[in-house]
């Protein structure tokens, strides 16, 4: 998303695309139909539905069968929520292409007690239910959809906060706002441990002020949206709607702050940029809006087939990105910019690439619209070759990744030596890193392939010094007091692919192994840990004939174990998996706050190594070269 870094308004671009800039692609009506069922399978008569796009609330109620329908819906990211007393709550949410149909189920629910305090851990009266995110599914906006006969949600004078039709089992955030404190934000947690669990919300000092037009005009209706800029860290973002006179205001915490506004009528002006200080007076930022002109497209394969999903990003005269769209069903897009000169960006969906230029050159003065050249997509080549080592020999089980590509892409050579490589994405890159490790030797390699120069590679080891010193820098967990210690047991009563005959495992069960253990929660399913779990899954391929070395993954009591192994089918997990107990005692022994954690225990069960990052597979060949 962002190509540039000159100042601080390309610091909010990449965070005001999720929450502004998703737009509708054509003014096309289309219709959303769907089914809603419980999860025994039945359908779900006189369900409440709501479905948003870009802030404005569709409502339907299902038929005796769960059926629904949504008719005269334009294109562009849609949030659908389910509700029925006596079930929990349930959506989906993602992009409207053209006419389209969604399954819903609604699990068990649960009533979930919170408690607001303030920092002074007064309770918090009358706080109010602004933002839900279940499952990292769907999204529960209770600004919006309120006023169309969603629950509103508020503290009482002991500062609880019951959040019914909860799902059982699964995840949630929350935002919480109150017009005397700045919103209160809980991040990701289990819903089956959130009881009574404390929100803070911090005294704020009010922002505010006025969207209007290049006339003065006030905006109606127009998207807010607030980020803290704090270094090298996440944004953290607010977002509010102006009233009818295009006011808004809202309390934050003191910082300092970009602010910026759009509406579907308009093209996004420059954001505005405020310092706010504990007890100062009220801030103002006013933001004006700009005459926007239309540029529309296509984007087609060679054969001529449409694309659908193809992101087009345009990045004005002062390197901002300031609008987003994507292509529908049938390859057309398109998207509102401002007078002036810029650059339509273009980011393919996974496993295509551009024919062309990937970056449009734009001037547009006069013209309302502006229809531009179809926009042709190939399918991305793989990265295919053979690994030698430093003798010229042929590698087998050599562990190839790209650093470059995020996430990682990883695979192992074949006993002949080869290895395939099947990019998702270019986007933004013009070469592709690879680092290659053999199996059991220090050697390997960094190459570059260049896009474009995709024929067989060859890739050469050579010998490289390993770092196998202790490096507490590299941790996220303290266990030095564990380190160098016969390692303690785990505690798993319930275990997945185990031996055949099994059923369970323990750290005796594996002495005179090195163990390779690993503590995760699926709750960071994009995150660090899904990629340390790919990579420890290709390592458990590397050593899958090697006796002297195990693979252990232990997920934390949040979640039943039935929702474990369902995750660990769904994430290809081939190592056993045990579920901690539900006073996460393996978690709580090995002292294990954030996730994932990897440690490395010797053939004497001796805990050598909790700081792995970036260097697992080089210290696991190092003990094993110790006798």
């Amino acid at each position: 998303m962002i190509t540039t870094n000159k100042s601080g308004h390309q610091l909010l671009s990449a965070a005001i695309l999720t929450y502004l800039l998703i737009a509708p692609c054509l003014a096309y009506a289309h219709e959303l139909r769907g089914l809603v069922r419980d999860y025994k399978g039945q359908p779900v008569g006189d369900a409440q539905v709501w479905v948003s796009h870009d802030r404005k609330v569709f409502t339907a109620t299902t038929d005796s069968e769960g059926h629904f329908a949504i008719l005269d819906i334009e294109v562009g990211k849609i949030e659908v929520v389910v509700l029925k007393s006596g079930h929990a709550l349930g959506g989906k949410e993602g992009q409207l292409l053209g006419d389209d149909s969604v399954s819903i189920v609604l699990g068990k629910a649960f009533d979930l007690p919170m408690r607001i305090i303030n920092s002074r851990y007064e309770p918090v009266n009358g706080a109010r239910l602004r933002h839900l995110f279940v499952n990292e599914t769907f999204t529960v906006n209770a600004d919006d959809l309120v006023p169309h006969g969603f629950p509103s949600i508020r503290s009482n004078a002991e500062g609880i906060m019951t959040l019914p039709y909860m799902p059982r089992f699964g995840y949630t955030s929350m935002t919480v706002t109150h017009p005397d404190y700045a919103e209160g934000v809980l991040p990701t947690f289990p819903i089956s441990i959130g009881r009574d669990l404390p929100m803070v919300m911090v005294d704020g000092v009010k922002l505010r002020g006025r969207v209007t037009d290049e006339s003065g005009n006030g905006i109606s209706r127009a998207r807010v949206a607030i980020a803290a800029l704090r270094g090298s860290g996440r944004n953290k973002i607010s977002e509010i709607l102006t009233d009818s006179d295009g006011f808004y205001s809202v309390s934050v915490p003191p910082a300092r702050y970009l602010v910026a506004a759009m509406q579907g009528d308009y093209s996004v002006g420059r954001p505005a940029t405020v310092s706010l200080r504990a007890g100062s007076d009220d801030v103002i930022a006013n933001i004006q809006l700009l005459t926007s002109h239309r540029i529309r497209g296509r984007a087609v394969l060679e054969s001529g087939d449409p694309v659908a999903l193809v992101r087009i990003d345009y990045r004005d005269s002062n390197e901002l990105i300031i609008a987003q769209t994507v292509s529908d069903r049938t390859g057309h897009f398109s998207i509102a910019v401002p007078t002036g000169a810029g650059t339509l960006i273009v980011t393919p969906p996974k496993l295509l690439m551009t024919v062309d230029y990937q970056e449009i050159p734009i001037d547009i003065n006069t013209d309302n619209e502006l229809t531009i050249a179809d926009i042709t997509l190939r399918p991305l080549p793989a990265i295919t070759g053979v690994v030698r080592d430093n003798k010229g020999q042929r590698v087998a089980k050599a562990f190839v990744s790209t650093i470059n590509v995020d996430p990682p892409m990883n695979t192992v050579t074949d006993d002949a030596g080869r290895f395939n490589i099947q990019l998702e994405s270019v986007t933004g890159i013009e070469s592709i890193q690879l680092y290659t490790e053999h199996p059991d030797h220090f050697l390997r390699s960094v190459d570059n392939v260049e896009i474009g120069d995709f024929d067989s590679q060859e890739l050469v080891l050579t010998p490289f010094r390993p770092t196998l010193s202790f490096m507490p820098e590299l941790a996220s967990n303290n266990l030095s007091e564990l380190r160098n210690e016969p390692a303690p047991e785990w505690a798993c009563l319930d275990w997945f692919n185990l031996p055949d005959g099994t059923d369970s495992i323990s750290l005796a069960d594996l002495k005179g192994k090195i163990v390779v253990l690993t503590f995760w929660a699926a709750f960071d399913f994009n995150g660090r840990t899904r990629r340390r779990l790919a990579e420890l899954d290709y390592l458990f391929d590397v050593y899958d004939q090697n006796e002297n070395v195990a693979f252990v993954a232990i997920h934390d009591a949040s979640l039943k174990p039935f929702e474990v192994e369902l995750i660990v089918r769904d994430w290809n997990i081939s190592y056993p998996v045990g579920c901690d107990t539900e006073e996460f005692t393996s978690f709580k022994t090995y002292n294990v706050n954030q996730i994932p954690q990897t440690v490395i225990i010797d053939r004497n069960g001796i805990l050598r190594y909790y700081e792995v990052e970036g260097r697992l597979h080089t210290l696991i060949k190092g003990i094993l070269r110790r006798r």
